[in-house]
């Protein structure tokens, strides 16, 4: 006899997009194989001036959406998302509840049926699952996927707590900490969010979250403290979840701390003790990252400021267990020793520039170049707040030689500033409508370095927007002399065209010189070899190591 297939049921509170939301549930309709056991559920606030559209669109499509199980539309109060998702989960008749958005569509035909597949792996019914929505990939569950047994257990889908955010990493920080993360990465159900460069911003992400400007809300960072604040209540329910689950269970520590531990700001614990460098408590918290290194575990603090484009993604990173740029970080943690040189060109905060110190210890150094003034004095709040003696950080720009040049700071990205015009891109629109420069001094890598002494770099990393090959050539006495066995490159396709180069150059340069390059890969741990003529097929920025070991 044939098992029954379980039913699914998608929670979508949704706010003046009722075009999106059909969009949603069309797309869901027309990607399910077993359609008639799949039901979306809409809620809709009674102050929402588009409510009648959304009962006029779904009833346009009536017929078409008869073949699903049901699609309903609650109209009822605002009481914020988190809420809302709870009024449909208790409204739901699946077996298994899905958060979706408005802004979501499901692309892979027969993700229903996978969805059976990797659900069959968990006979206790115990699970956050995840598609991939087409930006964060596993590292991220957006729209965690979990079973009603799951609800139950719990008593609720969502916490109803949070204002706009966190809700998903409340559940994933649950399963976390039950060991049952499970990622399904062959289906994509995207997110066409206006961060990633899939929409605009509208009236709906303006309502809590950000403004027109792309600027954070006061919603998020409340939001983001009070997640900070409940850890222990998510270790209570961690339990709560093992002890429905087969066989025993070994609660796993959450997701790393986001957020402020406390109200107070004079409280043991508190985001700026008066030992620590100044820095502001409304926008600034401190992460702490265990690194193994050689079966040896070091610990690391790194102040981040949530209001910012880069850091923000670091501490999404962070607050999902993983490591920024795991590529990156991993390789560093690999191949650093006690004893090595490492330099970083584009320090940002310091975040590589910190990790490499703690891997090479007081017997290594590392040198940290970064032009730009507020990042420049994030990575000495960083040293200050790690006690390190081994890094030394200099506040100038890099290139190929000697020479005054005009410094573009990137308003939209904290990790974007560049020496070409950054509002030129098609997402810097803070950028683009006020443009803010200073002139500034450059010099080379050989010259900064004549006064250090001279301990060959074992690796060299750059991250300067499209200037990469500019900083290597200025480094070429460096590199003949040593033969650096590693360098760590981003490529910038459009920040290297901005320049008035390209990849190809670049990596033509680095192969005169006797350098392989080999692509980085967080989906991989193995480094996968270029041959001269073969590229990676990618819109996006990525690394690749330069290697002459």
């Amino acid at each position: 006899m044939s098992t029954p297939l379980k039913t699914i049921s998608l929670l979508c509170p949704t706010r003046g997009r009722p075009d999106k939301a059909l969009r949603l549930v069309l797309s869901v309709l027309k990607t399910a194989h077993h359609p008639e056991r799949v039901e979306v559920l809409f809620y809709v606030d009674t102050d929402d001036s588009t409510k009648l559209d959304y009962v006029e669109q779904l009833k346009a499509h009536k017929t078409e959406l008869n073949r699903l199980k049901q699609c309903f539309l609650m109209v009822n109060e605002p009481i914020g998302v988190s809420k809302a998702w709870n009024a449909l989960a208790t409204a739901s008749q699946g077996d298994l509840l899905v958060m979706a958005a408005d802004d979501q569509i499901y692309n892979d035909a027969g993700w229903d049926t996978r969805l059976d597949q990797e659900t069959a792996k968990f006979p206790d019914e115990i699970f956050c699952m995840w598609f991939n929505e087409g930006h964060w990939g596993e590292k991220l569950c957006t729209f965690p996927i979990v079973s009603r047994k799951w609800c139950l257990t719990l008593g609720y889908f969502i916490t109803g707590i949070f204002e706009c955010l966190y809700d998903d990493l409340w559940i994933m920080d649950i399963a976390k900490r039950v060991g049952r993360l499970h990622y399904i990465p062959d289906v994509l159900t995207e997110h066409l969010h206006w961060g990633y460069g899939k929409a605009e911003i509208d009236s709906t992400y303006e309502f809590k979250q950000v403004d027109s400007q792309g600027n954070l809300k006061p919603a998020v960072r409340r939001d983001m403290d009070l997640f900070g604040r409940t850890a222990p209540y998510r270790e209570a329910d961690a339990r709560r979840i093992a002890a429905v689950m087969h066989g025993p269970v070994a609660l796993q520590p959450g997701l790393s701390p986001i957020g402020r531990p406390t109200i107070f700001n004079d409280a043991k614990g508190a985001i700026a003790p008066t030992s620590q460098p100044a820095v502001s408590p409304t926008k600034t918290q401190v992460v702490n990252l265990s690194i193994t290194s050689n079966q040896e575990t070091k610990q690391l603090k790194l102040y981040l400021d949530a209001e910012k484009y880069t850091q923000q993604l670091m501490l999404s990173r962070f607050s999902a267990g993983k490591l920024y740029e795991t590529e990156v970080s991993d390789f560093l943690i690999q191949t650093l020793r006690p004893g090595d040189r490492f330099i970083d060109i584009g320090a940002h905060v310091g975040y590589f520039s910190l990790l490499a110190a703690t891997l090479v210890g007081d017997s290594g150094s590392v040198l940290a170049f970064e032009m730009e003034s507020a990042n420049y004095k994030k990575i000495l709040e960083n040293i200050e707040l790690n006690h390190l003696s081994n890094l030394k950080v200099f506040n100038v720009a890099l290139g190929a030689e000697t020479k005054e040049a005009q410094f573009f700071v990137n308003l939209d990205n904290d990790g974007g500033h560049a020496l070409w015009n950054v509002g030129a891109h098609q997402f810097n629109q803070k950028s683009r409508m006020s443009q803010a420069t200073k002139k500034v001094n450059v010099t080379t890598l050989d010259e900064a370095l004549t006064d250090q002494n001279s301990i060959p770099p074992k690796m060299i990393k750059i991250d300067t927007e499209g200037a990469e090959l500019q900083v290597l050539k200025g480094s070429i006495n460096i590199l003949k002399t040593h033969r650096v066995p590693y360098i760590i490159s981003e490529v910038n396709r459009f920040g290297l065209q901005q320049m008035g180069t390209n990849e190809t150059e670049l990596r033509e340069w680095m192969r005169s010189l006797g350098y392989d390059a080999y692509l980085m890969q967080a989906s991989s741990p193995n480094l996968v070899k270029l041959e001269p003529n073969q590229y990676c097929d990618t819109t996006k920025v990525f690394n690749l190591l330069f290697s002459r070991v």
